[in-house]
């Protein structure tokens, strides 16, 4: 084998990372070669030394070797110095163009199709407009949100509630939260300066494939337990899934996936109005317009608790489901008389002090539960009967209170 292979071979084998100090090192020999040949080179103006030297086999080799070694450094050098790593800061610059954005949520190993979201945000990143269709699994219900005023359609029930509500609208962000990747990425992004997660990118060799992101609630945070996995578009910096997972006995075990789609596409205006998709005969529940619930006034939020959850009981005992149905929120008196007409109450015995549920959100009204006893007749026989009707503020309408609801 020629001597100029074995040099080609061991250069091609080379791998130097560039650094700040393989740089210092690099340019201290450098100098210090130029300073040791100032100092010789008096030696080599002999006449035949230059003649000598571009005749020396040896020496075309050994100069060929280095100036393929700078060609190969500087290469490897340019090459990793002109691709930053990636960063968290590259996803939130890009979130900053998203106008529009349409998602999916799969949930569970056989990633059923939950809901389907579709976003519109305003120049300062702020919902604009929201649609969200829930699947069957979740009640089939499309929920539409323009400007503080929220539709609601139950294709099922034939129903579309109309209200406007600050708390529901709060409920509406907190629920784009999940969807958004824009307010994700930055929310990971404080996390991660506060030592709540831990982070780990992946940057696959193959451009082809998506920077994984890899975030693990640590035991300080809140949400301890969960880890996230986004998968980023190494040409966008834009989010295109985010698998969700939870701790459980040791392993984290997949929860679902959302999947981001036409980002930046413009969406049908539409798609945020119902107007075309509502039947004619359906029942228009508009709370804006109707007296639902029982004005609280100045009682205190245990006392008209108490008042709601007598005089509900005492509509059922007389049978006067049109009142009842003002009481619960429901219009229809069939419907009440339907759900509510098969407990044959003869008498209220005793109320109880109302009591807070367990479980409360600043996103949902008001709620007590208030503890009962009460007189019914079953199988020809009149018993005794303690059950807990739950009492709660007016959705649209914060001032009131009604029986129940699940807003």
């Amino acid at each position: 084998m020629k001597p100029a292979d074995n040099i080609y071979k061991l250069i091609k084998k080379l791998q130097v990372e560039p650094s700040a100090d393989v740089d210092r090192k690099v340019h201290n020999r450098i100098t210090k070669a130029l300073e040791k040949w100032k100092k010789t080179k008096s030696a080599y103006t002999q006449p035949n030394f230059w003649r000598m030297i571009i005749k020396s086999k040896i020496t075309k080799i050994a100069t060929a070797a280095v100036l393929m070694l700078v060609v190969v450094l500087l290469i490897n050098f340019l090459d990793k110095s002109v691709t930053p790593a990636y960063s968290l800061e590259q996803t939130i610059q890009a979130n900053n163009t998203l106008r529009y954005l349409h998602t999916k949520y799969f949930h569970g190993e056989r990633n059923d199709l939950a809901k389907e979201c579709w976003l519109e945000f305003d120049e300062s990143g702020r919902t604009k407009n929201l649609r969200i269709n829930w699947s069957a699994v979740y009640g089939s219900e499309v929920v539409v949100w323009n400007e503080n005023e929220t539709k609601i359609w139950n294709a099922k029930n034939n129903f579309l509630n109309i209200f406007n509500d600050e708390i529901y609208t709060f409920r509406v962000h907190e629920m784009k939260e999940s969807d958004d990747p824009k307010l994700i990425v930055e929310q990971l992004h404080d996390q991660d300066a506060k030592g709540l997660v831990k982070i780990e990118i992946d940057e696959s060799g193959n451009k082809k494939d998506p920077i994984v992101v890899t975030v693990t609630y640590l035991p300080d945070s809140p949400k301890y337990g969960s880890r996230k996995v986004l998968f980023v578009d190494r040409s966008t910096y834009l989010t295109t899934r985010m698998e969700l997972y939870v701790l459980k006995e040791g392993k984290y075990t997949y929860l679902g996936v959302i999947k981001y789609f036409d980002s930046n596409v413009p969406i049908d205006e539409k798609m945020f109005s119902l107007a075309d998709e509502v039947p004619k005969d359906a029942r228009l529940i508009d709370i804006r317009a109707q007296d639902i619930g029982l004005a609280q006034g100045d009682l205190a939020d245990e006392e008209i608790a108490v008042k709601v959850v007598q005089e509900f009981i005492e509509a059922l005992i007389t049978k006067d489901y049109t009142r009842a149905g003002l009481i619960c929120g429901e219009l229809l008196p069939s419907k009440v008389e339907k759900s509510w007409g098969r407990l044959k109450i003869i008498r209220l015995i005793s109320v109880d002090k109302p009591v807070q549920p367990e479980k409360t959100s600043r996103m949902l009204p008001r709620r007590l539960q208030v503890p009962c006893t009460i007189e019914i007749e079953k199988d020809g026989r009149i018993i005794q009967h303690s059950r807990s009707f739950s009492a709660c503020t007016v959705i649209g309408k914060r001032q009131n209170w009604q029986i129940g609801g699940s807003n």
